[in-house]
């Protein structure tokens, strides 16, 4: 797609709106004491729900996963792994072999929307099934095998096998299922293939298994991060558990329940939140993940339109709010880039405006100015560079917190993964939070997790049949039944 007025400069109208468009967005560039503010909020908060005996509910739901153990590297042997999370799941069989090496085979199943939103029962006998014959071709029917299952649905962990279901998403809607053991219905169906000699070893959500694959390559992790459609951050929490465990803060809630995040929330963010399903909840997620940036994006340039600052024919097309995309947030950042970093496919004879006529044809959006692209790149940088900061901000929390010398932190999900700069800017800002708080002594590494939800839901399978195998002189838990003596603090803080 032509621009149209390609060559010369803007016009002194047009350097003057964008003026104007920099200054009613510099809103969402976060200054250094916001950020720490954010940093210590969250501390704060995480204090307050490991905390027992304080007379307050906590306002961030954070639960233990009963995951003491990170991989040591000597896990040996075949596991499989189950992943839930949407329209398809997946399942896989995992050798784990010599020098942290691990060969994977995988299958990937569709679900029907029958079976999203009918009995329960249905749902977990067709997992069994398509279990079973993936078993069954991998000729390892009669064999005993582990399984690790990742669940990527709000619930509450009591052990590493049971997982009780708080609430369905992602379309999915088996009423008769909430408030059940997830563990135990997989387990129910699976006995009705009796050659299948398979056991759910462990639950897991997406950011545990992000931390323990990662941690099966580089030792020193110990924090899993997910910035994808969703936001969540899990970590090993080192001081206010009886051990060192692997605690899920449910990230996206930070913010939900005291108003602590309304002092960096604008009017955009308000209106995002009114017009979603679940208004009031998720307030972190809804400035981090893909599922809100782009509407964020949207509502910031239909408001401009609104105030009869910017081309209605062009921007009137970003209503309704969802009908850009964050991927598509990722290709305009591309085109601020330098052209050396982008390569040759991306810098044309349009110059630095590729990959946002793209983004523009996308919404059937045609013959636009250079002041348009311009309009458009604003917006997309600041807003995902707030996501960015605000990452930053809580990993930072978390990285003082631990306050080890060298933490790798593994991170998947697809803003993370698609977006040119955001591991960089992640990066940056960390690096200059902890120098502010005076913890120059803290060292890490951003580390690309592969495939988290599959081998690391198989490698949990791994460390949890070992440990069960161990010999332990304490006392079980009667709640919970781990091995913690003489009374586990982990159940009084479930409870």
């Amino acid at each position: 797609m032509p621009l149209c007025h390609m060559k010369g400069p803007l016009c002194p109208d047009e350097i003057s709106l964008l003026r104007k468009l920099k200054l009613a967005t510099d809103m969402l560039l976060l200054s250094d004491n916001e950020l720490l503010s954010v940093c210590d909020s969250l501390d704060r908060e995480l204090n307050l729900a490991l905390t027992t005996n304080n007379g307050n509910p906590a306002l961030l739901h954070v639960y233990p996963t009963f995951i003491d153990q990170i991989p040591n590297g000597c896990e040996r042997g075949q596991y499989l792994a189950l992943d839930l999370g949407g329209t398809n799941f997946r399942v896989l069989l995992v050798k784990l072999e010599s020098n942290r090496e691990s060969v994977v085979t995988t299958h990937t199943y569709p679900i029907s929307n029958s079976l999203m939103t009918g009995e329960s029962e249905d749902l977990f006998d067709y997992i069994a099934l398509c279990l079973y014959e993936f078993v069954q071709e991998m000729k390892l029917l009669s064999k005993k095998l582990m399984l690790g299952f990742t669940f990527s649905f709000p619930c509450i962990q009591k052990s590493r096998k049971e997982a009780i279901l708080t609430k369905w998403t992602k379309g999915f809607s088996c009423p008769d299922a909430v408030g059940k053991d997830i563990g135990q219905l997989l387990n129910r169906s699976i006995s009705k293939f009796k050659q299948l000699q398979v056991q759910v070893a462990a639950i897991v959500n997406d950011t545990t298994g992000t931390l323990i694959s990662c941690a099966y390559q580089q030792p020193a992790c110990r924090m899993g991060v997910i910035v994808g459609t969703g936001v969540n951050i899990c970590y090993m929490e080192t001081k206010e558990l009886p051990k060192p465990m692997i605690v899920n803060t449910e990230l996206g809630a930070f913010g939900s329940r005291n108003n602590s995040l309304d002092f960096i929330r604008t009017d955009w963010d308000l209106q995002v939140d009114a017009t979603s399903i679940n208004s009031g909840q998720q307030v972190f997620e809804k400035m981090v993940s893909g599922m809100y940036l782009a509407r964020i994006v949207s509502a910031i340039l239909v408001k401009f339109v609104e105030l009869k600052l910017i081309s209605r024919r062009v921007f009137g097309q970003f209503r309704p709010l969802d009908r850009f995309t964050s991927s598509l947030i990722s290709r305009v950042d591309m085109d601020l880039l330098c052209p050396d970093y982008l390569g040759e496919k991306f810098y044309t004879e349009d110059g630095l405006y590729q990959n946002t006529l793209y983004a523009f044809s996308r919404l059937g959006i045609q013959c636009v100015k250079v002041i348009d692209c311009k309009i458009l790149q604003l917006v997309c940088s600041r807003v995902s560079r707030r996501s960015a900061h605000l990452t930053s901000a809580v990993v930072t929390s978390l990285l003082l917190r631990m306050d080890r010398q060298f933490t790798v932190i593994g991170v998947d999900g697809s803003v993370y993964r698609c977006h040119p700069d955001y591991r960089n800017e992640m990066k940056r800002t960390i690096t200059h939070l902890l120098a502010l708080k005076g913890a120059t002594h803290i060292k890490f590494e951003l580390m690309l997790s592969e495939d988290g939800s599959g081998r690391g839901a198989a490698l949990v399978a791994a460390i949890s049949s070992e440990s069960d195998q161990q010999q332990t002189k304490n006392q079980p838990c009667s709640q919970c039944k781990s091995n913690i003596s003489p009374k586990c603090r982990l159940c009084e803080v479930m409870a």
